[in-house]
Parts: structure tokens; C-alpha cells; sequence
């Protein structure tokens, strides 16, 4: 036990240094993805200020004229940014993957927790009801009778090679798309100087994005139908109906845009026709194609200014035609954060412009003047991806839940600055029109504080901003021109994310906190779960509430909303959740116990009856971990495959869901009625 504890603190430390290094590297980040230029310089060709200060444009980006312009363009954003901060190298942001329920209406299984009704989310677990689909670490992807209980077993599995490593799918009917990333042989471009391996061996590989799609007609034999590659992170994706929307960031070679990056040499005459991220698609041919440019360059857009050396590839298929051709749209210098609707795609990119200072004793960081977000709006169409606006507003967002599309307008909540800056953070929500041009805003929100989660319902948004203590802001959009702040209540702690209980709750799940003895910020501690009384916009109560543990407990719901279970027509709420104690001693010691990691002591499901008269009901809690564990919770960190990730209902049974196993238990006492093993 001891030793277990002490390969748990280790862990903690190395993930404690590992965010600081992240969050220096960022904030470093910062530098590279901008566009620098100096107060009051000239508006770029095409745009111009609205009454409100927004910059806005419509229609359709402007494309390049030729590949050298692309590269024209980001060997001047490259230059731009070493001229300005002054720094002898250039560090690059890592790419990520780009986080209520759809309404089941008379199916009996709850689905994936989406943000955006009817706006469906690739996930690493589905069902219809009949089957579920799992997809696990071990870079397989199960199928499984799930009813009746007593019957549930594994009946195929789909399983990817060792340098494949798939990340989330689709399910539509009887048709599966897989999503994630593998090594491919290097594909050497005109005039690349040549590749070594990084892997120790003879032959270099490069990491693509894959959309793979299988029919699962027959469920005990998957049948492979198509493989698209690109070059590229996958960020995200959605399915809205049959159609299928996936987003990738591909940040291109220095030497292809740049000769003296690095390379040595000089480029190539016609290396620049390769600048273009690349991809291949397996329709059509029994052989493994050549990648080719995903669009020409004549038809990459320009979003005019270029804030980042990337591309950004928008593709659409139907995922129910095998046979159909891909759609692929490519814009220079743009994407982060990503929002769908119904009939819209949004994509928010971080735009921050900093001065040169003129009298530099040292090298130091530029002078910051000013930081916003500038959203790109696409329509959706069937596979059509058409560029229709662009817009401005301050600060950047947090997440997808920052954003929102309303009755034709458009409200997204941001941050201004952040802690790292002299002058304090502060928070604000813009509301969008149709084309983006700015209707209203209420700013100067939580000042000195910044945006933990955010949620807009309706008319309403709600915010949670966090230093010491946790805000939850109630604020009025009935009125796009003039939002306003309705309520607020301060509360210890903060909340990651909120999610609908009806039209007046709303359920928080985040942290607890307790302030630092200088007053200046605030030790997070255990999870902590409440539902918000929001009936009296201007009195927003906390109406109940249940701890969780003590610090070091925690739950990949607070990262990603997909794994947060809320069923309303059984008022169950389901969590995967790592439990963290301190011993009743330690307990004692409050000086050590607020900085301090406890002890891990369980893992696995904690199932709740909520209701708006008894709060919150445990039911009881499930875990995968073996022998005494569920009698008498202990912990392994050494067994993740037994972590429950995901919980789904179908019919009146629950069903928890780990890498190596699936837990059948009966609603609502939580008797156990089936347990399937994934691994063979």
C-alpha cells in the first residue's frame, strides 16, 4: 500500500510540473500564433469597423492567388513575429483535439451528452438501444449485445494496428466512423531535405488523421469500407443528420515556406507548389494511394490578417454513402475552438497584437495592446461548407461552450488577459448578428478573475469565473442589443462545467476550494456537485450540493462533458469518478491537508437519484476494480483498464463501461445482472 501511495504522489508531482511546463509554453505560445502590428495601424483591404468597434466581413474569403502567396504570407507573419518579440527562436502551441443530451424522445437508452440538440458528437462509446460500441486504449473497437441483460456478451471486435491510435466515432444505423491518427511512410515533398527517423529506425514516418468507415450490418463481422488520410490534427467533428463535418489543423514544414528555417539549403523552384497540407483517399482503388494537395492553392481562403502558420481543413461526407466523394474546404492561419449548429460552423481563433518596444536593455516579451477572438461563419448544406461572414470580438474563449447560436444571432463569452498579466483578467458576453457584426455586449465581468465554464440556455447565459471563490453569473440576452446581468451568487469553490436540469436549474460539477492564508488565490480540493435555483434570475441560490473527497479527487466529466451521464426522465446522474481521502489523522492537520494530495481510495461510477425535492440520492457506487474492491473500496492505480470511462442506461439497467470490462446493473437498486470482459 505504501508503495502504491508513493507511485500515486509521484504521478501527482510529475502532473503538477507537467501543467506549469504547459502553462509557461502557452503563455510562450502566445507569441507565435499572432499577427503583430501596432495601434492604429491600417485596417486590412475589406473590412472596416462597425458602430460598435466590431470588425466584421461578409460573404465569401478572398482566396490566394498562388502557392507562393501562401507562402509569401506566412514567411511575413514569421518575420513580423521575430521582429516584434525579439527572441531567438520560436515556440510552437501543441495542436489538440478539439469537449445536454439529445432529446430520446420514445427511445429507452440515453446517448451521447451533446451541447446542441440534433447536433450529434463522435464519442468513444455509443448504442442504439440493441448494441453498444465501444472503443477502447487497446486500440480496439467492441461490439456488443447489450439486451437483454442476461445476455449481453461481445460478439466482434474491430482491432487497429500498433501505429494506429483511434480516438472517437460515429454511429449512424448500421454504419460506423472511426477518427484518429496513425504513422504512415514519410511521403517526401519536392526539394525536402532528407528525413531521419525519429523512432530509431531506417525509415521515417509521418503522423496523419484518419476517418475510417465500417458496416456493421452483420455485428459479429465488421466490414472495412473506406480509409481518408489527411495531413493534419484531428481537432473535432460533428453529424448533423447523415452528414458528417470534420475540422483539421495542419501546420506546415518551416522549409517549405521558409528556405533559411533550418534547412540549410535552399528551396526547390517548384517546392512551393507543395506547401499544401496533402491527403489520400482509399474510394475506388484496391491500392494504397498517392496524397496529393487537399484543394489547389487557388482555392485556399484567405482570411486576411494570417494569425497562425496552419492550415485549417473543413471536410463533410454522408456517412451512409460509402461511395461519395469528400468534401474539403482549406482556410490559411486560422482555428481553435470549434461550435456547430444545426445549420452553422463556427470556428474561433485567438488574434492578439502586441508593440515592439523601442528601448530594450535585454531581450523581454513585446508590449501587449491588444487580445480577440475572430469567429469564421460557415453554413452547413448537405456536404456544402460555405464561407459566410467573419467577426471580432475581445478576449478569447474557454471552450465550445463559450459559444452559442440563437435565433439567428450568435453570443460568445470571453476572457481578457489572464494571471500571468500585470494588469487584472476581466470577462465579457458579445452578442453576434446574423453576419457577425456586433449587436451588444455586457463586460467587466468577475474582474481579476477568469472563465471556468460557461452555458447558454435560451435567452439566458450562465458564467463561473474563478480566483478564490466562485461567481455564478446569471445574465439576461432576451434583448441582444442589451444584455445585462441579472443575479450572481459567490459560492466556495468553482464549477467545469453546467449542465441543464430543466428550464430554472442548472447542475454544476467542478471543485471546492479554500483560500490561501495571503488572501491572493485559492487551493482547489475535492469535486464538488451542485444544482442552481435559478427560478429568481436575481437571486440565484445553491439549492443542494454533495462533496466529494478531499484533494486529488476528481472525474473526467470535469474535462469533457461526454462523460457526464444525466438522464431526466429517471433523474439519474451518473460519474466516473477518481476518489481521493485523507485518514481521519490527516484529516486533523488542516495546515498540510489544503495543499496536499490525498490518497486514492476508489474509482468507478457514482450513481445519484437527482430531484428538485430530496436533491441529490446516492444510489450506490460501481467499480470495475477486482476482488475486495466492491465491498471494501481500495485502489490500483495500476489497473487504468478497469477505470470506468463512460455510463450508459438502456432500458432500466445501467451500464458502466471500462476499457477491459462492462458492468450490467439494475435501476434503481445497482444489483449486479452482467459482467462482460472486453479482453480476449
Amino acid at each position: 500500500m505504501l508503495g502504491m501511495m508513493s507511485t500515486f504522489r509521484r504521478r501527482i508531482l510529475f502532473g503538477a510540473v507537467a501543467v506549469f511546463i504547459v502553462a509557461t509554453v502557452t503563455t510562450a505560445g502566445y507569441f507565435i500564433i499572432v499577427r503583430y502590428g501596432f495601434p492604429g495601424s491600417e485596417e486590412p483591404s475589406g473590412r472596416g469597423p462597425n458602430a460598435e468597434g466590431s470588425d466584421v466581413r461578409h460573404g465569401e474569403l478572398a482566396t490566394f492567388a498562388s502557392c507562393q502567396a501562401i507562402a509569401d504570407a506566412f514567411k511575413d507573419h514569421r518575420e513580423a513575429l521575430a521582429e516584434a518579440t525579439e527572441l531567438p527562436g520560436v515556440f510552437m502551441r501543441a495542436d489538440g483535439i478539439g469537449g445536454g443530451g439529445g432529446d430520446t424522445g420514445a427511445l429507452d437508452y440515453t446517448r451521447t451528452n451533446t451541447q446542441v440538440e440534433g447536433v450529434d458528437e463522435a464519442d468513444i462509446v455509443k448504442t442504439d438501444g440493441t448494441f453498444l460500441y465501444i472503443l477502447t486504449a487497446q486500440r480496439a473497437l467492441h461490439v456488443l449485445q447489450a439486451t437483454p441483460p442476461d445476455r449481453a456478451q461481445r460478439l466482434s471486435t474491430i482491432t487497429f494496428s500498433s501505429d494506429t491510435y483511434p480516438q472517437e466515432f460515429f454511429l449512424r444505423e448500421k454504419t460506423i466512423m472511426v477518427f484518429g491518427t496513425r504513422f504512415v511512410s514519410h511521403q517526401p515533398r519536392v526539394g525536402e531535405p532528407e528525413q531521419r527517423s525519429r523512432f530509431g529506425d531506417d525509415k521515417p514516418r509521418d503522423l496523419v488523421s484518419f476517418a475510417e468507415l465500417y458496416s456493421l450490418e452483420n455485428p459479429r463481422a465488421p466490414k472495412y469500407l473506406r480509409t481518408i488520410e489527411f495531413e493534419g490534427v484531428y481537432r473535432t467533428s460533428r453529424m448533423i443528420d447523415r452528414y458528417v463535418y470534420f475540422v483539421l489543423a495542419e501546420s506546415p514544414d518551416a522549409f517549405l515556406y521558409d528556405p533559411e528555417d533550418g534547412s540549410g539549403g535552399t528551396r526547390a523552384a517548384s517546392s512551393v507548389e507543395t506547401i499544401l497540407p496533402r491527403y489520400r483517399d482509399t474510394l475506388g482503388t484496391q491500392a494504397t494511394p498517392a496524397f496529393q494537395p487537399v484543394v489547389p492553392c487557388s482555392e485556399v481562403a484567405n482570411p486576411d490578417p494570417v494569425t497562425e502558420v496552419r492550415f485549417l481543413t473543413i471536410a463533410a461526407i454522408p456517412i451512409d454513402d460509402p461511395a461519395a466523394p469528400v468534401t474539403r474546404r482549406v482556410i490559411a492561419g486560422t482555428g481553435e475552438n470549434v461550435y456547430a449548429s444545426a445549420e452553422n460552423l463556427y470556428v474561433a481563433s485567438a488574434h492578439f497584437e502586441y508593440s515592439r518596444p523601442q528601448n530594450l536593455s535585454v531581450v523581454g516579451f513585446p508590449i501587449f495592446e491588444r487580445q480577440e477572438t475572430i469567429v469564421d461563419k460557415f453554413t452547413l448544406a448537405g456536404v456544402k461548407v460555405e464561407h459566410v461572414a467573419q467577426g471580432r470580438v475581445p478576449g478569447t474563449v474557454l471552450n465550445q461552450f463559450s459559444m452559442d447560436e440563437f435565433e439567428k444571432t450568435f453570443r460568445i463569452a470571453t476572457t481578457i488577459g489572464n494571471s500571468f498579466d500585470e494588469r487584472p483578467p476581466t470577462n465579457g458576453v458579445y452578442v453576434l448578428g446574423e453576419n457577425l457584426d456586433r449587436l451588444g455586449q455586457i463586460e467587466d465581468l468577475g474582474l481579476g478573475e477568469t472563465i471556468y465554464s460557461a452555458r447558454f440556455l435560451g435567452s439566458r447565459a450562465y458564467l463561473v469565473t474563478f480566483k478564490k471563490i466562485d461567481p455564478f453569473f446569471v445574465i439576461d440576452l432576451r434583448n441582444p442589443r442589451e444584455p445585462k446581468t441579472l443575479g450572481a451568487l459567490k459560492v466556495p469553490g468553482y464549477s467545469d462545467y453546467l449542465h441543464p436540469y430543466d428550464e430554472t436549474h442548472i447542475i454544476g460539477i467542478g471543485k471546492n476550494a479554500v483560500a490561501d492564508e495571503s488572501g491572493t488565490f485559492a487551493w482547489y480540493q475535492g469535486m464538488k456537485i451542485a444544482l442552481f435555483d435559478v427560478t429568481d434570475p436575481q437571486d440565484p441560490k445553491e439549492l443542494f450540493k454533495v462533496d466529494l473527497g478531499d484533494r486529488g479527487t476528481d472525474s473526467d466529466a470535469l474535462s469533457n462533458h461526454k462523460a457526464f451521464l444525466f438522464d431526466p426522465q429517471r433523474h439519474l446522474l451518473a460519474l466516473p469518478v477518481l476518489l481521493a481521502e485523507f485518514t481521519p489523522e490527516q484529516k486533523g492537520q488542516p495546515e498540510r491537508r489544503d495543499f496536499e494530495y490525498a490518497p486514492a481510495t476508489f474509482q468507478g461510477s457514482y450513481v445519484y437519484e437527482l430531484t428538485l425535492e430530496r436533491g441529490f440520492r446516492l444510489l450506490g457506487r460501481i467499480t470495475h476494480l477486482a476482488g475486495s474492491a466492491r465491498e471494501h473500496p481500495s485502489f490500483s492505480y495500476s489497473e487504468p483498464s478497469l477505470f470506468v470511462k463512460r455510463n450508459i442506461r438502456i432500458g432500466d439497467n445501467l451500464y458502466s463501461i471500462s476499457d477491459n470490462k462492462v458492468f450490467v446493473n439494475a435501476l434503481p437498486s445497482l444489483d449486479e445482472r452482467k459482467e462482460v470482459l472486453l479482453a480476449p
